[in-house]
């Protein structure tokens, strides 16, 4: 499956619902994305390496969490999701 996608001025890419759907795509999903000769390669993050989920839920709503976020947390969690 290919499509041309046009880049707003933030850096912001609307991925197409059939592209979204074909990848299992959903609202907050964890995706990794890396570049290897000249491509932007995009992949749903693997689930048995998808952070725990109240972890997550911290993170990503910084105002209610309960979690201290350190430099050592933030590396861990990127390691566990850039090993897959």
């Amino acid at each position: 499956m290919k499509t041309i996608l046009k880049m707003d001025e933030k850096g912001r890419i609307h991925i197409p619902i059939r592209l979204r759907g074909a990848l299992g795509l959903g609202s907050n999903q964890l995706v990794t994305m890396e570049v290897k000769k000249n491509t932007l390669i995009f992949r749903r993050a693997q689930k048995a390496k998808q952070l725990n989920d109240k972890v997550l839920h911290d993170l990503l709503n910084p105002a209610k969490s309960k979690v201290k976020v350190t430099a050592e947390l933030l590396e861990g969690l990127s390691n566990e999701l850039w090993s897959t």
